[in-house]
C-alpha cells in the first residue's frame, strides 16, 4: 500500500516497529520463512498468535453487495492483491468501490497518471465515502477529478461479463453497460485463517510440544485498518500476562469517575 501515490510515509508503520524489535535481545526474527501446523508445534513455544492477514475478495462481496455478483467464468477480474503482485494491465480500467476507504482511489490515481483511461464506480455517493472520517474526502475527490478520473455514483455491481460489466442504479434499479477490459474489485477481504484452522484442527497434539494457546489477531480474525492492526498487536501483547485484564488497554473510553 505505501507504494501508491501519497502513502509512501505509511513504510514507517513498519520501519519503526522493526527498528525497535531488533534492538531488543529477547526476540529473534525469520523473515520468508513460511509456517505450516507442523512447523509451528515444532518451534515448541508456549504461546502462538497468528497476524497472517486478510485478501481481497473477488466476488463482489462488499459494504452494500451482500451477495456474490454473477461473473462470467472468462471474466478478467482482478484485487489489489493482484495489482500488488504486478498483473499485467492493458487497456482501460474500471475499478469498483464498495469499500469506500482510501483503496479504490488510490488504485485510480495511480493507473490514471500512468496514462491509462479509468472509471471509477462505487455504490456511495461520493468517492472514497469513508474518509470523510479522516477529512481527507475532499481532497481525494478533487484531486481525482483533476486528474480526469470518470466518477460513477450510487451503482451496484450485478454482473460481470467478459468485456462488459452491468450496474444498478441504487435508487431507481435501472441498469447501466459499461465497456470493461480490467476490472478491479476493491470490495471486502477475507481472513487468512488456514494455518489458524489447521491448528485448531490439531488441538490434541498442542500438549506434546507444550504449546498452551493459539491466537489470531488484526486481519486475521476481522480485515480492518492499519491502526486497528498496530492496536491489536499492542493489546495482545499488554493482556498476555495478564488474564484477569487488570492492566487492559483502554481506548476512545471516558475515564470512569
Amino acid at each position: 500500500e505505501a507504494g501508491l501515490p501519497g502513502l509512501s510515509a505509511w513504510n514507517r508503520v513498519r520501519d519503526y516497529r522493526s527498528q525497535q524489535l531488533e534492538k531488543m535481545v529477547n526476540v529473534e526474527i525469520y523473515r520468508e520463512s513460511a509456517l505450516t501446523a507442523s512447523d509451528v508445534l515444532d518451534v515448541g513455544a508456549d504461546h502462538v498468535v497468528l497476524a497472517t492477514g486478510s485478501r481481497w475478495r473477488r466476488d463482489g462481496v462488499g459494504a452494500y453487495g451482500e451477495m456474490p455478483v454473477k461473473t462470467s467464468p472468462a471474466a478478467r477480474v482482478l484485487t489489489p492483491d493482484d495489482v500488488f503482485a504486478g498483473a499485467e494491465i492493458a487497456g482501460p480500467v474500471v475499478i469498483y468501490d464498495d469499500d469506500h476507504y482510501f483503496m479504490a482511489g488510490a488504485l485510480a490515481e495511480r493507473f490514471v497518471t500512468a496514462g491509462y483511461a479509468v472509471t471509477y464506480i462505487t455504490t456511495e455517493s461520493k468517492a472514497c465515502a469513508w474518509t470523510v472520517m479522516t477529512d481527507e474526502q475532499d481532497f481525494i475527490q478533487r484531486r481525482l477529478l483533476e486528474l480526469g478520473v470518470d466518477l460513477v455514483f450510487g451503482q451496484s455491481l450485478s454482473e460481470i461479463g467478459v468485456g462488459e460489466i452491468v450496474t444498478r442504479c441504487l435508487y431507481s434499479g435501472q441498469p447501466r453497460r459499461q465497456d470493461c477490459t480490467n476490472l478491479i474489485l476493491v470490495t471486502g477481504r477475507l481472513p487468512e485463517r488456514g494455518l489458524y484452522d489447521d491448528l485448531m484442527g490439531r488441538a490434541d497434539h498442542w500438549a506434546d510440544g507444550g504449546l498452551k494457546s493459539v491466537s489470531r489477531i488484526g486481519d486475521c480474525l476481522v480485515p480492518s485498518s492499519i491502526a486497528d492492526a498496530v492496536y491489536a498487536g499492542h493489546r495482545y501483547a499488554r493482556g498476555l500476562d495478564d488474564p484477569d485484564g487488570e492492566r487492559s488497554l483502554r481506548r476512545e473510553r471516558p475515564p470512569a469517575f
